[in-house]
């Protein structure tokens, strides 16, 4: 397996999976490490912001992309982050292959789409935006194919546990299934041709800490971790590409890092986010309640400047475990089998996992540990009188 979103460390022995490497460390209450590419970020030159804009930079990775690979497929959920990866490769006219959704049509036929924003009704934005958006790219670009991936019939061919540990640090229903490409048997098909396929995800937002007197950017591996393997079996030549935090053009969250520290020490409507901000590792890691949801919504107009993004979008669910914005399934499908099976799985899961690799109790949400990689990009008071 390619280590595409990082490797685990667990004694002397490396993991692409984190919960392979969790399974491994729970039966000893071994020490886990997490290493994302750290070689070649830290390569670069954090502290000093690059000269090119972020529009520019956007364009660069996509036509990065384009020349590495035969077939260019973006994962699109229609909220901001895939919405500007589209935006950088067609606004540029580089060419895209295919869009593919992942949307569990024939289990939302009871469905009512509403624009109640509460986490709970996540599938409406499948309704309201993603299904209207997906439309307007048909007409306005007709050479691009556009896939919806009905995960929910995956979802039907769940195994007892199996769906668990195709999960990583998303232990929710939807997870393995709404990244598996298996029933798209025409991207198999380019893959058993030998085509090189990137399937691209818009991963992830500069997330910055502040301690003492430093500005620090942080990858973490929760945000990292959301992509899952296309087909049931690995094809060395089909890869899943991170679009925005990726080694291959680190000046892209060096690049939006800066930008959104100096947004938020010089322009009052982003300073309020600033008390967000604290690392769980470090002594005053109790301060404040890292509100990740509320944090990517605010620096959208900061790292995106192409796009007018006003589309519906629920609200953030706490739980990383069993989250939330699946609840179109516990709720259309409560009685069903499946559910149960689900349920039982991730409760006999979850309690044998030492409190060691969870999320510390004072944090609302379930989930696993984070782990990150640190980069100082600068100081507090270099932020608050740029030059």
């Amino acid at each position: 397996m390619k280590d595409y979103l990082g490797l685990y460390t667990v004694g002397d022995k490396t993991y692409t999976d984190k919960i392979e490497a969790i399974l491994e460390a729970n039966c000893t209450k071994a020490d886990i490490s997490w290493d994302f590419h750290q070689d070649r970020f830290k390569r670069a030159n954090w502290k000093i912001e690059p000269e090119l804009s972020l529009r520019e930079l956007y364009k660069i990775r996509a036509q990065q992309i384009r020349d590495e690979y035969d077939y260019v497929v973006i994962m699109f959920s229609g909220g901001a982050d895939s919405t500007n990866v589209l935006y950088s490769f067609v606004r540029n006219n580089i060419k895209v292959d295919e869009i593919v959704s992942g949307i569990p049509e024939s289990g939302l036929k009871n469905f009512k789409a509403t624009r109640n924003e509460d986490s709970t009704n996540n599938a409406s934005e499948w309704l309201l935006t993603t299904m209207p958006y997906l439309r307007e790219v048909s007409q306005k670009h007709p050479d691009i194919k556009i896939s919806v991936n009905d995960f929910f019939e995956t979802m039907l061919n769940f195994k007892t546990d199996e769906w668990i540990y195709k999960s990583s640090d998303h232990i929710h229903p939807t997870t393995s299934a709404r990244y598996d490409l298996s029933r798209l048997t025409h991207i198999r098909q380019l893959a058993d041709q030998g085509k090189k396929i990137a399937v691209i995800y818009g991963s992830e937002k500069p997330s910055l800490q502040f301690y003492q007197d430093k500005v620090i950017s942080t990858i973490g591996d929760g945000g990292v971790n959301v992509p899952r393997q296309p087909f049931d079996i690995f094809y060395p030549n089909v890869d899943i590409v991170l679009f925005y935090t990726t080694p291959s053009m680190p000046q892209i969250l060096i690049k939006a890092s800066h930008q959104v520290a100096k947004a938020i020490f010089t322009i009052p409507q982003y300073q309020y986010i600033k008390d967000m901000t604290f690392d769980y590792s470090w002594p005053d890691e109790k301060k404040s309640q890292y509100d990740w949801g509320i944090w990517q919504r605010t620096i959208i107009p900061v790292i995106y400047p192409d796009i007018n993004y006003s589309a519906f979008q629920a609200m953030k669910s706490k739980n990383i475990f069993m989250a939330s914005h699946d609840n179109w399934f516990h709720s259309l499908h409560k009685d069903i089998r499946l559910n149960q099976l689900i349920t039982s799985d991730f409760n006999n899961f979850y309690k044998s996992i030492d409190p060691k690799y969870l999320l510390p109790k004072w944090k609302a949400g379930l989930g696993f540990k984070k782990y990150l990689n640190y980069y100082v990009i600068g100081t507090i008071e270099q932020f608050k009188n740029p030059l």
